[in-house]
């Protein structure tokens, strides 16, 4: 079992992942470009979705701590900082790409749906990994 998880991360699979990834966005969001986002049903008490929010993202940063442990154990160290910058470089990017398309395009193209963000991390995510793969991480 150790010996697949090991394989895993190979080069060669992950630029296979990252590829599928990158193609997929880019479908996703020419073919979604288009629609409105859909409308929320507002709720009776802000406070359970309040705590769902807060309770979810606890729980997914724990196990993606825990991920991240087996990551390092599993990958070799180029393979492990290459998954870790591209991941950091998608964070801040995507930050700075959500701010700046509420600035600059919101108001004339509309807002983006949840999904529509999802595709733009995926696509965002995707770039940052070839691009540091590519250059190397010169950590």
């Amino acid at each position: 079992m150790r010996h697949f998880l090991k394989s895993m991360y190979e080069p060669r699979y992950l630029d296979l992942l990252f590829g599928v990834l990158a193609a997929l966005s880019i479908t996703l969001i020419a073919i979604s470009a288009g629609g409105g986002a859909p409308a929320i049903q507002a709720l009776e008490s802000g406070w359970v979705k309040a705590l769902a929010l807060l309770g979810s993202a606890i729980a997914v940063t724990v196990i993606s701590t825990k991920t991240t442990d087996l990551d390092q154990k599993l990958a070799d160290d180029f393979i492990f900082m290459t998954l870790t910058k591209s991941a950091l470089i998608t964070v801040m990017a995507l930050l700075i790409w959500l701010v700046l398309w509420e600035v600059l395009f919101a108001s004339s193209l509309g807002s983006i749906p949840g999904y529509g963000v999802l595709t733009i991390l995926l696509a965002i995510w995707s770039t940052a990994y070839f691009l540091t793969r590519w250059k190397g991480t010169r950590a």
